[in-house]
């Protein structure tokens, strides 16, 4: 009786874990990460951030006892490796507000690349139980892309109700005749080669890329291994060249300041630009030929208002480029000291 019993159970405690749903836990690990816990006034730990590269902040905190407060995420400018005067953060606020006054709990939400971070906590009076615990942390890009599509106009006559043949939504394709989709004009779609239709028994669909000049793939012109190819201009497919390339960049003072030569007639793609300044300034990148861009001098991009540090991603396929026989440079607007470093491909 008692074998019986156990092998009830068994059974029973088996049809039970059958039945648990299975779940797999999904968490993004922040890049970077700062905890604080404050009873009075103060400043957290100094984030370096020269080497991690976060742009994408999150601050949340809970208060608990003060009756008022002043909570302001900062940023610095590298001065030598250590930071140099703290400020409200000069990135953009997504969403939230910077500094952060609730006095039960808030969150926020922002954008930017800067050396060095932390928070501080002002305009509080220490007393018994009075405390504020939170976490600062960041990701090199943004974790989670959303979109808020709101609704425009209004649908009138009920179009689109189930089972009510008067309102159905009546879309049909066209030959440049007649309807098509119905039972006397069914639905019938063709490619062309510019001459006849394609995908019928006398002209099979084929399908090639170009170099510019002849087909790519056949038996004279095969793909290179290793080869990436971008559609041009003229609608061929181009080989995308390699950002292969890479120089370092020192500006010092307001003005123009080369950061990649002219070489030839071949052109300047940029797919990284990084930057970090002592002091706040506009940054414009130019091209330009003879002693740094002064001769034609002509904006790549427009100018990057009152930073402290800069960092373009553009890619490998990026559409940022100079002309041909041009060399590329940067434009400060303030006597300011600063460097990075540049990628590129120059073809």
């Amino acid at each position: 009786m008692r074998k019986t019993c156990l092998i009830l159970f068994a059974l029973l405690f088996a049809s039970l874990l059958r039945a648990q749903p299975l779940t797999t836990p999904v968490a993004i690990t922040p890049d970077c990460l700062i905890f604080f816990d404050f009873t009075d006034n103060a400043s957290s730990a100094q984030f370096d951030n020269r080497f991690l590269g976060c742009k994408t902040w999150y601050v949340a905190y809970t208060n608990t006892g003060f009756p008022a407060l002043t909570l302001t995420f900062q940023d610095a400018p590298d001065n030598a490796g250590v930071p140099g005067a703290w400020v409200a953060f000069a990135g953009t606020v997504v969403e939230g507000v910077n500094p952060n006054v609730a006095v039960t709990q808030a969150s926020t939400i922002m954008y930017g690349y800067y050396p060095w971070l932390r928070i501080t906590l002002t305009g509080a009076t220490a007393g018994a139980g009075r405390r504020i615990r939170g976490t600062f942390y960041g990701y090199r890009q943004t974790p989670v892309a959303t979109a808020l599509l709101v609704p425009a106009g209004a649908i009138t006559a009920n179009q689109g109700t189930p089972a009510v043949q008067a309102n159905r939504w009546p879309v049909f394709l066209s030959d440049g005749v007649n309807a098509q989709g119905l039972v006397a004009n069914p639905l019938f779609t063709r490619l062309s080669d510019g001459a006849a239709a394609q995908g019928v028994v006398a002209n099979p669909l084929f399908a090639r890329l170009s170099d510019g000049a002849a087909a790519v793939g056949t038996t004279a012109n095969p793909l290179a291994a290793g080869t990436e190819y971008y559609l041009g201009a003229t609608t061929n497919w181009t080989p995308a060249p390699a950002c292969d390339q890479r120089a370092t960049v020192t500006l010092a003072g307001a003005g123009t300041t080369q950061i990649i030569a002219a070489s030839g007639a071949t052109s300047v793609r940029l797919c990284h630009l990084s930057l970090s300044l002592d002091g706040a300034s506009d940054v414009t990148v130019v091209q330009g030929t003879g002693v740094n861009c002064a001769t034609g001098p002509a904006n790549i991009t427009g100018a990057y208002q009152n930073l402290l540090g800069l960092a373009l991603d553009l890619g490998d396929r990026s559409l940022v480029t100079a002309g041909a026989s041009q060399a590329v440079c940067v434009t400060l607007s303030a006597a300011v000291n600063g460097g990075g470093f540049v990628t590129y491909a120059q073809y």
